[in-house]
């Protein structure tokens, strides 16, 4: 009786594992399902305003969906409008000819602001509005800058954005800042972990089995010894 209440024990826990493990996978292949902006910002099914010019083609078309999203959110809320530039080249164009025509284009906003990378030249920099900087402070426009250096020099540029956007929307507004999207998960990355967990779940149903299942011959030997201790007590009484 104990070892079929083991048994079923041992097959409950595998089952809870196997429900996990089909959980989590869920949870890491569909990211977007999961991503949430603020509790105060609802989810819009509209499609989002292009914020992103992804020349060098650095994010995952899911990312930068997502990106926009919240940039537009961004803009909903603080009245901030940001351009994100990620050129694949901008030799013989200096950083200022780059930039110059998309000032002109936001011009008429107060608070605008431009992350500018450029994959060939390995450099960035990062231009607000006036206005925008004044609100912000030079400090904390050098300590984003600094921020997203390791990111970008790691060539995680989804990691760079989410990083700045995070620590941007906090020092505009710590009670209730934006939440932006996180980095997308790469597929082998996935893969990886699947593994692993299914590996551990099989890891512990065969060791269950052999932990828990006792040869026949034994069970009987232990009956049998039971059924003689008793025999020696009822002599005995």
């Amino acid at each position: 009786m104990k070892l079929k209440k083991v048994k079923i024990l041992s097959l409950i826990l595998a089952l809870l594992g196997i429900g996990l493990l089909a959980l989590y996978g869920i949870y890491r292949f569909k990211p977007d399902l999961y991503a949430q902006y603020s509790r105060k910002v609802p989810y819009q099914l509209r499609p989002p305003t292009q914020h992103i010019n992804d020349e060098a083609k650095l994010l995952s078309y899911s990312y930068e969906f997502r990106m926009n999203q919240f940039l537009d959110h961004l803009e909903d809320n603080y009245g901030i409008v940001f351009q994100v530039e990620l050129l694949s080249t901008s030799r013989g164009f200096s950083l200022q000819e780059k930039i110059r025509p998309i000032i002109d284009r936001l011009s008429n906003h107060d608070n605008f602001g431009i992350f500018f990378l450029s994959l060939s030249d390995r450099q960035f920099k990062i231009y607000l509005s006036p206005m925008l900087e004044n609100k912000l402070g030079k400090d904390n426009l050098d300590f984003l800058v600094e921020l997203v250096k390791p990111a970008l020099t790691r060539m995680n540029y989804e990691e760079g954005l989410s990083q700045f956007f995070s620590t941007f929307s906090f020092k505009m507004n710590p009670d209730a800042p934006l939440i932006p999207p996180r980095a997308s998960v790469k597929e082998g990355q996935n893969l990886k972990t699947l593994l692993a967990f299914a590996s551990a779940i099989l890891l512990f149903l065969i060791l269950g089995r052999k932990l828990f299942t006792r040869p026949r011959s034994l069970i009987k030997d232990i009956r049998k010894q039971r059924a003689q201790k008793y025999e020696r007590y009822q002599s005995f009484y």
